[in-house]
């Protein structure tokens, strides 16, 4: 209803805004220092133009797609401004910009390196909108109403399935970095584990009762390669339960196996998860069970069973024993998840 000729029109300044930040972008990764807004953006277009004209006419596309779905959520929203949109929309921006910068960081948390003062708001400005926007879009796409005739929760063999389809399309980058690869602070708490060098709480020391007797057992199974396998083997299979889990999660919230179908793929497809999953490394085992712990946190907070509860109280323990700085994040959810469930008056007595 809402692609008319209004909502085209509205796109196109904002197809505009986010070409000319990307071409930006592209320009400072390749090589642009100083100069400015508009000398960066001349050597993103020379660059794109000399190099590459299919290339710059599918960013074009891109953009402008982008900000035709934008625009049109923005239209569609009775309500504009959304609070966890606004979080989501700040978290995804710096994230973004961060991974854009060409030193992999941010001056003061908020300044692209080489850039002044209106090519940053330039860059926030685009990053801002375009994942408010989309964020809006895929609230909207969870609160549907329910599939007719859907709205079964998907059985054990279905989330195997789904964990089968994952694990395939992470094999290619599984066999490119096999057996794994090992971190320094997994190499100290392996070592630690086998006696060469004395205990201590920098890193977490469940952990190493986790690493040490998994590389020992694949050690005495085919050497050292052997170990790494069976440690990166036991982070897939635990990141590939969690992933299964969220698919049948959201499968059951949207009431239709597209919706896991679709985050399964994402799961599959995304290759930072696979290179994750084989990396042997404390954050790799406590990312999934962090976003069981989210997912069994959503449960309790709309009501939830009592079993429910148990296992969200387990892995907020496991999650803050496999990350320090996880006591915190776990321990804010369980009070957030109290003042929701109780009443106020008791939870301040």
């Amino acid at each position: 209803r809402y692609l008319d000729g209004k909502t085209i029109l509205w796109s196109l300044p904002w197809t505009a805004v986010t070409l000319v930040s990307a071409l930006n972008l592209r320009a400072l990764n390749w090589g642009a220092d100083g100069g400015g807004l508009l000398a960066h953006l001349r050597y993103g277009l020379v660059y794109n133009l000399s190099s590459n004209v299919f290339d710059f006419l599918a960013l074009c596309l891109i953009c402008f797609l982008l900000a035709l779905l934008e625009t049109e959520t923005l239209r569609r929203e009775k309500r504009r401004f959304f609070l966890p949109g606004v979080l989501l929309a700040v978290l995804f921006a710096e994230n973004t910009l961060i991974f854009q910068s060409p030193t992999k960081a941010l001056e003061n948390l908020i300044a692209l390196p080489g850039c002044g003062i209106p090519e940053n708001l330039l860059h926030w400005v685009a990053q801002l909108g375009s994942w408010y926007a989309l964020s809006l879009c895929f609230f909207r796409w969870m609160s549907r109403p329910m599939e007719k005739g859907e709205g079964k929760e998907a059985t054990a063999g279905q989330c195997l399935l789904w964990a089968a389809v994952i694990l395939v399309l992470w094999l290619p980058v599984w066999i490119l970095r096999f057996p794994g690869s090992i971190y320094s602070d997994t190499d100290v708490q392996i070592l630690q584990f086998m006696g060469a060098l004395p205990w201590e709480a920098s890193n977490p020391l469940l952990l190493t009762l986790v690493y040490g007797p998994l590389f020992c057992l694949g050690r005495f199974l085919g050497g050292d390669n052997a170990g790494v396998f069976v440690c990166a083997a036991v982070q897939v299979a635990l990141n590939l339960f969690a992933f299964s889990f969220a698919c049948r999660e959201v499968s059951r919230e949207r009431g239709s196996r597209k919706a896991g179908w679709l985050l399964c793929l994402f799961f599959g497809l995304m290759p930072n998860f696979p290179s994750f999953a084989v990396s042997v490394l404390k954050d790799f085992i406590h990312a999934p069970l962090y976003l069981l712990f989210a997912l069994y946190l959503r449960r309790c907070a709309r009501g939830g069973e009592r079993k429910d509860l148990c296992r969200l109280l387990i892995l907020a323990v496991l999650c803050a024993a496999t990350r320090k700085g996880a006591v915190y994040l776990v321990g804010i959810c369980l009070l957030a998840l109290a003042w929701l469930r109780l009443d106020r008056r008791k939870v301040l007595v």
